[in-house]
């Protein structure tokens, strides 16, 4: 199937009410087993590359990989930027072939954000490119002190006039969900993302969905989340699976025998979640 922008994705996904699986690539080998795992539940694929794994490979690097691989992938595959830090970036991977980035200024003041993110938009809009942004804030784990109530959280109002402002094709809210988070245990208000979908008519993307259980992953989506993003899960096993190979069998010298186990450890992962969304067999 061709590579695809996220319009089509989301369009596909609204209609047959399930999320589109948005799963982070934090290095070359993760690329064909997050791909791998989508053929194999012949499911849609956002592909994300995020700033952290930018600043080891520059942009148009990971790019002749992640689009050659989506363009004989047997699934519509959508490579996207993940947290973009600034318009430089975002331009970076809009000239390297991405199909979708995303601006993140939501730990900005809301005009600052509403100003960035507008630039982004009207800059991708030149490569007849999507763009997503970012209100509220979804925090890192290490940021959230235990047993405080969250303050940080998207104000539905607050989101509608970010939409509305910055011409932003989908938006990623807080809702509860917490980056690098290693356990299950994030609480989400879904009070909150049923507001937020009343009001607002276009995609709802939730960020940080390594650390929310899989019944409530399933609750957010039947309630209307179209986009659902994992990383952390993805990071923890693949470098477990690089471990316990080296551990297990320190007589083994080929790099690519540990890389190849944990490939097949972040496929397996990937597979479920895909299930999870509802995603699979849709293709």
């Amino acid at each position: 199937m061709p590579l695809v922008t996220s319009t089509p994705l989301f369009e596909h996904a609204r209609k047959n009410r399930y999320a589109v699986p948005a799963f982070n690539a934090n290095s070359y080998e993760m690329i064909p087993a997050l791909i791998h795992a989508a053929e194999a539940e012949r499911s849609p694929l956002i592909l994300q590359i995020g700033k952290k794994y930018l600043s080891y490979v520059p942009a148009d690097e990971v790019a002749s990989l992640a689009l050659y691989l989506a363009k004989k992938a047997a699934v519509p595959v959508c490579v996207h930027l993940d947290h973009g830090a600034d318009l430089a970036m975002a331009r970076a991977c809009l000239e390297s072939g991405f199909t979708s980035v995303m601006y993140d200024g939501s730990s900005l003041p809301d005009e600052e954000n509403i100003r960035n993110t507008r630039e982004v938009v009207q800059l991708a809009a030149q490569y007849g490119v999507p763009v997503e942004g970012e209100i509220g804030q979804v925090l890192q784990a290490e940021d959230v002190p235990e047993g405080e109530e969250p303050d940080f959280l998207t104000d539905p109002q607050q989101a509608l006039r970010f939409v509305q402002e910055t011409g932003v094709s989908s938006v990623a809210v807080a809702v509860g969900n917490i980056h690098h988070m290693k356990k299950k245990q994030a609480k989400i208000d879904f009070s909150r993302i049923q507001k937020l979908r009343e009001i607002i008519h276009i995609p709802l993307v939730v960020h940080g969905c390594s650390g929310v259980s899989d019944a409530d992953v399933g609750k957010a989506v039947r309630m209307g989340i179209n986009k659902v993003n994992v990383a952390t899960e993805y990071n923890l096993a693949f470098t477990d699976g690089l471990r316990e190979f080296t551990t297990q069998r320190p007589e083994e010298f080929f790099p690519m025998d540990p890389i190849s186990s944990a490939m097949e450890q972040v496929t397996a992962i990937a597979r479920g979640r895909i299930r999870v969304l509802g995603a699979n067999g849709r293709y």
